[in-house]
């Protein structure tokens, strides 16, 4: 079976110095929507499909539970820590400024096209997980309240 995981809860662990710091979020597009898969939920499938007969040469593509935008997702870890945390919106300029030193100029472009094609826009929520596992995903929130409680990654 390949699994093919779009992105990942974890991503917002990104966050976490401003978080400290500022308690804000600097970010284009806070309402750019993902559907975002825990790294727990992957491994609940990928365990079955290397050691139980019926998944070869399957491919899955993987989505969390729920649609959620960076602004839910602050919201989130705000609840989870019990402080506001602030999502403040720069310009696709500077986060693409920004990347530029760090990253390929062409890979850049594509994300910045993906997050303008995502503003304000759903993503697909597809049912694999469950349908292979019979239970529902882990959600944003229960990911921050997680993050807080095991590693104390906000405070």
């Amino acid at each position: 079976m390949f699994l093919r995981p779009g992105t990942f809860s974890t991503n917002t662990l990104q966050w976490t110095h401003a978080i400290r710091g500022a308690g804000m979020v600097r970010a284009p597009f806070p309402d750019v929507h993902a559907s975002a898969i825990h790294e727990s939920d992957v491994a609940d499938i990928a365990v079955p499909a290397m050691t139980e007969p019926g998944h070869a040469c399957k491919a899955c593509r993987l989505s969390g539970p729920e649609s959620v935008t960076r602004r839910e997702q602050a919201e989130c870890i705000s609840e989870a820590i019990g402080r506001k945390v602030v999502p403040e919106e720069t310009t696709a300029e500077e986060y693409r400024d920004a990347l530029g030193r760090r990253g390929d100029a062409d890979l850049v472009d594509t994300l910045v096209r993906h997050l303008v094609e995502a503003d304000g826009r759903p993503a697909p929520v597809l049912t694999t997980y469950q349908d292979l596992t019979g239970t529902e995903g882990r959600a944003a929130s229960g990911v921050a309240r997680r993050a807080t409680i095991v590693t104390a990654c906000w405070q």
